[in-house]
């Protein structure tokens, strides 16, 4: 039994490694643009065939894996497009002096458009729609109401003026006016973990968040990259407020679009690598091929190794085979015993006959002889009667008589 434990103790590394499951890998198209990457597409999908025929890697097995390649879209494209539209129907209205319809139109595109995450361009539609609504409200009688959408303008776009070859003085004047600011407010913002606090594009911090800030309107957004954008406009009076923005949880295919984003405008390798495990963290993959361009805009692909957490350098990719590239993720081969000496064997003389202790003959004979004592000392210890044997004087063995 005991010379049993020690052969299979000896056997056991390798039969671990023999059944050790091959590492899955996922392939992730890390290419700036919301548009396919054709090429880029190409190579990945190359490289997804080729795993798929490898005995010892495997293709990570996720019906998230679709959102690791092609193009990457554009959380803000749809909402941008709907808020430019309902620009062009709200100066439609105040174009037939319908006050009341621009004032609605605005209000409703204003509160659609916050619930987006801020983009450069987002916010200057917003501050377009502002500035209509405010024309409305002042064209309607509605003067306090339509400086604190001015005011707005000048918190969305800093250092905005109005043409007074377009506009009557009285609306330049009461446009300017807005810009000044009184006493600060406070702002209470609480919202989920994880969720970045944004008033009027600028970002704040983490929720929760207390800011302080003029009294008046507010584009107030929370946003997080796993979690769906909520926003509200808000009017803060000179006493302060609170507000409470509940964020839904992002779709996977969502998150994975927002990484991919991430990895593109990673600026080092280790913001790179930290990206990627995400990444895999959310398709199940221990390792990853990344595709992507480098700065000169040649096809690379870099390798993630798990174990290290770090990128490899980047290969050119457009014309190399699949094989090549996932060469690097292949298992270690163990080497055979012996092996791995290209050296001749040295061998003794052929006229030179070996000593007789080197004989086969002799080495068998004396390891039998070693055997055969060993089984016989445990046989005799096994089967041999009880009985008494003393040492000096002393009972050793067997029992009292």
């Amino acid at each position: 039994m005991v010379w049993a434990g020690v052969l299979l103790g000896a056997l056991a590394p390798g039969v671990a490694r023999a059944q050790r499951p091959p590492r899955a890998i996922a392939v992730i198209e890390a290419t700036a643009a919301p548009s396919t990457d054709a090429e880029a597409t190409e190579v990945a999908a190359a490289l997804e065939a080729q795993l798929q025929r490898e005995a010892d890697l495997i293709l990570v097995v996720s019906d998230r894996r679709a959102a690791l390649r092609g193009a990457i879209p554009d959380d803000s494209r749809a909402p941008l497009t709907e808020a430019r539209a309902a620009l062009a129907d709200v100066r439609d209205a105040l174009a037939r002096f319908d006050h009341g319809a621009a004032v609605a139109a605005a209000d409703a595109a204003i509160a659609r458009a916050v619930d987006v995450a801020p983009g450069e361009e987002l916010l200057a539609v917003i501050a377009d729609l502002a500035l209509a609504r405010g024309l409305a409200l002042l064209g309607d009688g509605a003067a306090p109401d339509a400086r604190a959408s001015f005011a707005l303008v000048h918190r969305l776009s800093p250092g905005r003026t109005l043409d007074p070859a377009r506009y009557l003085p009285e609306v330049v004047a009461a446009f300017d006016a807005a810009r000044a600011t009184g006493d600060p407010a406070t702002l209470d913002v609480a919202a989920d973990d994880g969720a970045e606090v944004w008033v009027d594009g600028a970002r704040i911090g983490p929720a929760p968040a207390v800011i302080q800030l003029a009294p008046g309107l507010h584009c107030v957004t929370v946003t997080g990259e796993r979690l769906v954008a909520r926003g509200q406009l808000v009017d803060v009076p000179h006493a302060g407020a609170t507000v409470t923005l509940d964020a839904a949880e992002a779709a996977p295919a969502v998150v994975l679009h927002r990484l991919r984003a991430r990895l593109v405008a990673a600026t080092g390798d280790v913001e790179r690598a930290v990206v990627v495990a995400e990444i895999l963290r959310l398709v199940g993959g221990q390792d990853a091929i990344v595709v992507a361009r480098d700065d000169a805009g040649a096809l690379v692909a870099r390798i993630y190794s798990g174990r290290a957490g770090t990128l490899g350098d980047a290969r050119p990719a457009k014309d190399a085979t699949p094989v090549d590239l996932i060469k690097p993720l292949r298992p270690l081969k163990v080497p055979v015993r012996g092996g791995g000496d290209d050296r001749p064997p040295v061998t003794p003389p052929i006229d030179t006959p070996p000593a007789w202790y080197e004989r086969r003959w002799v080495q068998v004979s004396i390891g039998g002889t070693v055997v055969a004592g060993v089984v016989a000392s445990v046989v005799y210890a096994m089967t041999r009667p009880q009985g008494a044997s003393e040492l000096d004087g002393q009972l050793v063995f067997g029992r009292d008589p």
